[in-house]
C-alpha cells in the first residue's frame, strides 16, 4: 500500500518522490514532529508567556502566535480541534495508508474530519498547494 505522503509528493511532484524513495531515513524530522506537536497544545499555548512562545518552534512572534490562536479559540471548530475523537490516528484505503494527526467529530451526523498538520510558513490565502494534493489522498 502507498503512504499517504508518497502519494502526495507524486501528485505535486513526481521527482520529488522519486529522491525521496532513494533516501534511507523516511522519518519525520525532529524539526517537522516538534512544530506538529504545538497542534495538540493549543490551550497552553494561548495564555503562555513571551518567553515560553520564544523557546518554541514557531516562525511568529509571540504577539502573532497568540493572537491567531485567539482567533482560533473564536471559531466553531475549536472545541473539537482541541478535544478530537482521535489523535495521530493510522488509517488505511484499498489503496493507500498513513496518519492523521486529529479527527474531528462530525456535526450534525456528518462525517468525521480528518486534520492534518502542516509546519510551514501558510499561504496568504488558501490551502497548501502540496497539502491540497494529500487532502486528495
Amino acid at each position: 500500500m502507498t503512504p499517504f505522503s508518497d502519494l502526495a509528493a507524486a501528485a505535486y511532484c513526481p521527482r520529488q518522490l522519486y529522491y525521496r524513495r532513494r533516501e534511507d531515513d523516511r522519518r519525520v524530522p525532529d524539526e517537522v514532529r516538534e512544530r506538529i506537536d504545538l497542534a495538540f497544545r493549543y490551550p497552553e499555548l494561548v495564555d503562555a508567556s513571551d518567553a515560553v512562545l520564544r523557546r518554541l518552534p514557531i516562525r511568529r512572534s509571540p504577539a502573532a502566535y497568540r493572537r491567531n490562536l485567539v482567533r482560533l479559540r473564536e471559531r466553531d471548530v475549536y472545541d473539537r480541534l482541541v478535544a478530537p475523537a482521535a489523535e495521530r490516528a493510522f488509517h488505511a484505503g484499498r489503496d493507500c495508508h498513513g496518519i492523521v494527526h486529529k479527527v474531528l467529530a462530525g456535526v450534525d451526523d456528518g462525517p468525521p474530519v480528518p486534520v492534518i498538520c502542516s509546519p510551514g510558513e501558510p499561504p496568504e490565502r488558501g490551502v497548501w498547494e502540496h497539502q491540497s494534493v494529500r487532502a486528495v489522498a
